[in-house]
């Protein structure tokens, strides 16, 4: 009863309202259990609240609402489905005038103004929601999962008319959006990733032959047969980027459309090197296409060729007069910092463009109210602008006071399109799993004995990237990305284990065995790709790894999953300065989602807190199970450090472990272009240069602003005053 009356039809959760009341009889209702069978009642009862509160990101809510018809292709680059829309060929007017000089006062005044407009709005949106609260009797249903089946309804009534028509291309087309739009909106390990590969390439061969027709007949392949769409693209600058619907646009047209959204997806299962051979394709039927141009250029960024980026980017810039490629600003941001001298001009290229633009931008946001879709739009470009002004004067100009300024504006514009975070839902998550994951939980002996995986888990920004490259760079241990390929099927995972424990330790145990393999091979298929992907079809000597390095930070959720499938596999928690770690997150732009909340102090704040709350509760409960890796160590004694982790994985040492900064590994992460140097103290205590912005925050933080965590790798002893 209690199961059926907190689960709706739709088997998603409802949280039950902030109330004592509820709370202590729920409290009740748990300590009258029996414990025996603890496994079975525990799973069939609570397993899926935990699942449905953390493991699908905030992401779902909000690109599931987005128009991928106009705004996704402006804002993003996103391919379009069908659609006639016109309404972003000018998002952003080019200005005509230079920006004057700024007025320190008169920008510090103004931002306030905005933050306590912010504030105001908040506030009313809290009142609204805390009305909603008291006229129903629990908050509204969060309702992912049903979202999610609903997509993949979609696309399984796209399979169906795919395969009664293998020979129509826009049903080949409208099949293949769908399942790229599921994996950028689900990461769920790349589930559909290869079926979206094989269907873009599968369009590609019905557009060939269709070309290849035109050119014998001497008819153009570039030339639009609708009058109408022609006569709008000479209006409108000569490009038919600007057309949605595929029916309208030329063959090359439709091809170089078709070549960027493969690229797309190859970008996302990291194979970087097929990705740029997707996008050199596209621009063979249109040179000069800002979509293929960008991602190319985002994608050599990630392969550590910053010339061919910028060169890019620089293009991207000069042809893009409606500025609707706003990220080409942050990338060329990200290029100049990494290595300044392959952008002719080094940053006056780009801040002039800035100081020049953020006007016109900013009176078109102000001029938005009444438009909602316009407001978000112009919002995420003054985002971007302004985060690109805070690289430059903190990285170039070292003037901390300008760069906070701008970092300031950056995050306001950010979090004015964001709702508002909701902290009755975080603590309650936090709360849940606490709850669940008690002593007994864990069935003894139940479990793959696998050591394979190797998690590495923790806070964001807390130095992940590093102890993941130095795993990768031996010759017997393989990384598998960002998308972790355990987290992507743990719903999978869950639902095998609630039907097993029904029917004994024995098929629970057959069952958890099953789902361990089915990840394991997950990895094993990812590295394949991926490194053959890399080696361009020259194999040579391939050693096959003996582990496999599964990084998903926020994992750190899942610890009493991953103990459960893996009882015997590596836990790696990597942690940083506390404050170095939260100034580092919030000065980020992460992808839309949860993580959008760590760019106010408040919810930050609150998030980092329970970021330790529940790994002081993993330590309590499953006690030496997670190991513990200092940031701090590995900066100061690289040697001694990597030995250790290396030690840890049950492998032999590997000199070239130390030369990790050498290897030329793609790697897609916020830390992309600091992991191909050495390691470096730069960022210890970088937190304190804006110590004085950064007081409210502090005292939001608490007692948190310190971890007396130290290294827990076996036999590791921090060298003489480290």
């Amino acid at each position: 009863k209690k199961m059926t009356s907190e689960l709706n039809d739709d088997n998603e959760v409802t949280p039950p309202a902030p109330k004592n009341e509820s709370n202590e009889e729920c409290n009740k209702d748990v300590a009258e259990l029996k414990p025996l069978p603890s496994i079975g009642k525990a799973f069939l009862i609570y397993a899926v609240i935990p699942l449905a509160l953390f493991i699908l990101p905030e992401l779902i809510d909000r690109i599931l609402k987005m128009n991928f018809t106009s705004s996704a292709t402006a804002l993003f680059g996103l391919s379009n489905i069908t659609s006639t829309s016109s309404s972003s060929t000018a998002i952003i007017s080019s200005p005509d005038q230079r920006r004057p000089n700024v007025n320190i006062d008169r920008e510090l005044q103004y931002l306030q103004n905005m933050k306590e407009n912010t504030r105001r709005r908040n506030e009313q949106q809290q009142q609204t929601r805390e009305a909603e609260a008291k006229r129903n009797a629990q908050p509204p249903s969060m309702g992912r999962n049903s979202q999610k089946q609903k997509m993949d309804d979609t696309i399984a009534a796209a399979r169906k008319v795919f395969k009664n028509n293998p020979t129509d291309l826009f049903h080949t087309l409208h099949l293949a959006d769908l399942l790229r739009n599921r994996d950028l909106t689900y990461h769920d390990g790349g589930s559909v990733r290869e079926e979206a590969v094989e269907t873009y390439q599968h369009a590609i061969e019905i557009l060939l032959p269709r070309r290849e027709i035109l050119l014998n007949q001497g008819l153009s392949t570039n030339e639009l047969s609708d009058p109408e769409a022609a006569q709008w693209v000479t209006e409108h600058g000569g490009d038919e980027f600007y057309i949605f619907d595929y029916r309208r646009k030329s063959v090359d047209g439709l091809l170089c459309v078709v070549y960027t959204s493969l690229g797309k997806v190859l970008y996302m299962a990291s194979m970087f090197e097929d990705a740029v051979g997707a996008m050199n394709q596209a621009l063979i039927y249109k040179p000069n296409d800002l979509d293929a141009l960008n991602q190319r250029a985002s994608t050599y960024i990630i392969l550590g060729k910053y010339k061919e980026a910028a060169e890019d980017y620089v293009s991207t810039l000069a042809l893009d007069k409606s500025r609707i490629f706003a990220d080409a600003f942050t990338g060329l941001a990200k290029v100049l910092t990494a290595k300044e001298e392959v952008v002719p001009g080094g940053w006056n290229t780009l801040v002039s463009i800035l100081n020049e633009h953020i006007p016109n931008v900013l009176l078109k946001w102000q001029q938005s109210s009444n438009t909602p879709e316009l407001r978000s739009r112009t919002a995420d470009h003054l985002k971007r602008m302004h985060l690109a002004m805070f690289q430059y004067y903190d990285v170039k100009v070292n003037d901390t006071d300008l760069a906070w300024m701008h970092l300031e504006k950056a995050q306001q514009f950010k979090m004015s399109t964001v709702d508002p975070f909701n902290s009755n839902t975080e603590n309650y998550r936090i709360k849940t799993i606490i709850d669940i994951f008690q002593p007994g939980i864990w069935t003894p002996g139940v479990g793959s004995d696998s050591i394979a995986p190797i998690f590495v888990i923790g806070f964001v920004r807390s130095g992940s990237t590093l102890l993941e490259r130095i795993l990768d760079s031996h010759h017997l241990i393989a990384g598998t990305g960002e998308d972790s390929i355990f987290n992507g099927q743990l719903e999978q995972i869950r639902g095998a284990i609630v039907e097993a424990s029904t029917r004994g330790p024995m098929e629970l145990q057959r069952a958890i065995v099953e789902q361990a393999d089915h990840v394991l091979s997950g990895m094993k298929e990812r590295w394949a790709k991926t490194t053959a992907a890399s080696l361009n079809g020259n194999k040579g000597e391939l050693i096959t790894p003996q582990r496999f390095v599964d990084k998903m930070l926020t994992n750190y959720l899942n610890v009493g999953f991953i103990h459960m499938v893996f009882p015997k596999a590596l836990i790696l928690h990597v942690a940083r300065n506390p404050m170095d770690t939260i100034f580092s997150s919030y000065k980020h732009d992460f992808a839309p989602g949860h993580l959008d909340y760590l760019s106010e102090f408040e919810s930050l704040a609150l998030t980092y807190g329970n970021y330790r709350k529940i790994m002081t509760h993993w330590d309590k409960v499953l006690p030496g199970r997670v190991t513990h890796v200092r940031y701090e160590d590995i900066v100061n004694d690289l040697p001694g450090m990597a030995k250790s982790i290396v030690a840890a994985t049950g492998l032999p040492w590997d000199p070239e472990v130390l030369n990790f900064h050498m290897k030329k590994h793609a790697v897609n992460t916020l830390s992309t272009t600091q992991v191909r140097k050495a390691v470096y103290k730069d960022g210890m205590n970088s937190w304190l240069r804006y110590e004085k912005y950064l007081e409210p925050l502090v005292k939001l933080v608490g007692e948190n602003v310190k971890y007396p965590l130290k290294t827990s790798l076996p036999g590791y002893q921090p060298p003489p005053n480290k």
